[in-house]
């Protein structure tokens, strides 16, 4: 990944951190920004969000709905770019498969010791 690329990167996600913590917040969840790839041309940007907790579904909702027009909206003001990627989102599962695992191992550790 070229040097301009990584600097693209690096402010989109800053940016799509800082509006995903101030504009959607559910008691007991967590949202994070993982990664940001953005295309060699910069015309697109995939942002790739992880969610946390109880009310996991309902926050994924709230951010699937509004948050690419949001964080697009928050670069356009901010950030010193010449033009502003189109965002896409996508969700982390990593976390979810790692509770998973986790469940499992732990039943299995439970089971040997009857």
């Amino acid at each position: 990944m070229s040097r301009r690329l990584e600097k693209v990167a690096a402010v989109l996600q800053q940016h799509a951190a800082t509006v995903i913590a101030r504009e959607y917040s559910v008691s007991g969840t967590a949202a994070s920004v993982v990664s940001v790839d953005v295309s060699p041309d910069l015309k697109n940007a995939t942002v790739w969000v992880s969610i946390y907790g109880k009310g996991s579904d309902e926050l994924k909702a709230r951010i699937e709905a509004s948050a690419a027009g949001l964080i697009a909206r928050s670069i356009l003001h901010t950030a010193s770019l010449r033009s502003v990627p189109k965002i896409k989102l996508n969700f982390d599962h990593s976390a979810e498969h790692a509770e998973k695992i986790a469940r499992i191992l732990s039943n299995l550790k439970n089971d040997w010791r009857l």
